[in-house]
């Protein structure tokens, strides 16, 4: 269900993005250079049209959900533009930080005392 399920087109990925598949649950990352995003292989979610995203990274173990309900649009001035991409970076970012912040503090507490 989470692995790509388009191994019949050549090549193997949607219309949007040559680094990702789909799976019958959503999208799926196939090859993160051709992406040109953050993200590890496996990496699943929605890209939803109205701003509506999640993804799930198991090899990093992170969860991320984006609900908005606007459908960028290039034809109206000062409309808000697409976050998905941002949103993405920021969370991988951020998980990074933390991931360097919890291997620091490896030393054991002195329960002797």
């Amino acid at each position: 269900m989470l692995h790509n399920q388009l191994t019949m087109l050549d090549p193997p990925v949607h219309q949007f993005n040559p680094g990702e598949g789909f799976g019958f649950g959503g999208s799926v990352v196939i090859d993160p250079v051709k992406r040109g995003q953050p993200g590890s292989i496996g990496r699943f979610g929605w890209p939803g049209a109205a701003s509506t995203t999640y993804a799930i990274d198991p090899a990093k173990q992170w969860i991320a959900i984006a609900l908005l309900q606007h459908l960028p649009r290039s034809d109206v001035p000062r409309d808000l533009p697409r976050i998905s991409k941002d949103f993405y970076r920021l969370v991988d970012a951020a998980m990074e930080d933390t991931s360097k912040d919890d291997t620091r503090n490896t030393t054991t507490p002195d329960t002797t005392k």
